[in-house]
């Protein structure tokens, strides 16, 4: 008898852990499966719907500051906006190397560069996407080992975020406007540029490898880089003497010159608050922002197509981004 009972326990031990196991899979599956359908731009982006001439990448300052319409209709080419929440420009690269495996290279990327003062983070946010690319799958196990082992042991901790259940909402729902409402007053602007924690653009290390890294691949692949340096506060610009450098050095490790807008004139009455603008601030920034483009983007973009057409050897995108903490 006990050594019947001895021999039933790991049995059913082995039961439950298998059932477990394909239960978890099949409902993640799913969920993932439903989730593919979403009008988000990253759901769409991994599901093959996502494809465009020009993508938008960088945090929040790109996702917030420009509405792809005006865009398309000025330069006749379809944009996408890849930009996340505080986004790094480490996860940007690791972005657009997922997007030229999906589509082949888009003909020009415009990079807002605030995110590169951003450190490993966000990336926890996106472990949605884990199974969809192994570049997110290898940010995250730098960013959460916690997370990211616990991700293989049950798939459905991944969709236990706010990204899985807002892109689910979003296969029904439409994808909301970017833009931001209300304004701030002279007062409240000045009291948010006393308190601000500076130097505010820095550059982290890694995003300055990332950067380089983006510049390598937009060189061999025939893209055309413009890194935006988009509109800030104006009171709060003047507490930031570090920008001249950032732009430097961005300009620097991109090898291309640097659109700033943080000298736009505008007012306390065009942003959200410190570094977002509202719909008023947005619509007089994308219209500078076009005014400003070169006027040789059509044959910058022709000639970006060529050096890609009459390149020889070209190295593979496949595997993770190189781990540099090694």
């Amino acid at each position: 008898m006990n050594h019947r009972t001895n021999t039933a326990i790991p049995l059913l031990i082995l039961a439950f852990v298998l059932a477990f196991l394909a239960g978890d899979r099949a409902l993640a599956l799913l969920g993932r499966a439903a989730a593919a359908k979403s009008h988000m731009p990253l759901a769409e982006l991994y599901a093959g719907r996502g494809a465009g001439d020009i993508l938008i990448l960088g945090n929040s300052r790109a996702y917030r500051h420009f509405e792809t319409t005006p865009l398309s209709d000025s330069t006749g080419l379809t944009v996408r906006n890849y930009a996340l929440l505080g986004a790094s420009t480490r996860l940007m690269q690791a972005l657009l190397a997922d997007y030229i495996d999906r589509y082949g290279p888009p003909k020009a990327v415009i990079l807002e560069i605030s995110g590169l003062n951003a450190k490993a983070g966000p990336e926890i946010s996106q472990r949605f996407y884990r199974h969809d690319s192994p570049r997110l799958d290898h940010l995250l196990r730098h960013a959460s080992p916690e997370l990211y082992y616990a991700g293989k042991i049950s798939h459905l901790i991944d969709l236990n975020t706010d990204v899985f259940l807002n892109t689910l909402h979003k296969t029904v729902a439409p994808h909301p406007s970017i833009l931001l409402h209300g304004t701030l007053d002279a007062a409240t602007a000045t009291r948010i540029a006393d308190q601000a924690k500076t130097p505010y653009f820095v550059i982290h290390p890694d995003n300055a490898t990332a950067l380089q890294d983006i510049t390598v691949l937009a060189r061999q692949r025939g893209i055309t880089l413009i890194p935006v340096l988009t509109p800030i506060l104006p009171q709060l610009r003047r507490q930031l003497p570090e920008i001249p450098n950032f732009i430097r050095a961005t300009a620097a490790l991109s090898g291309a010159p640097v659109l700033d807008f943080t000298s736009l004139p505008l007012s306390e009455q065009d942003f959200a608050d410190a570094v977002h603008l509202n719909a008023e601030g947005v619509a007089k920034f994308q219209n500078a922002f076009l005014k400003a483009l070169p006027a040789t983007l059509a044959s910058a973009l022709a000639s970006s197509s060529q050096r890609y057409r009459e390149e020889t050897a070209i190295a593979p995108l496949d595997g993770p981004p190189i781990d540099h903490d090694k």
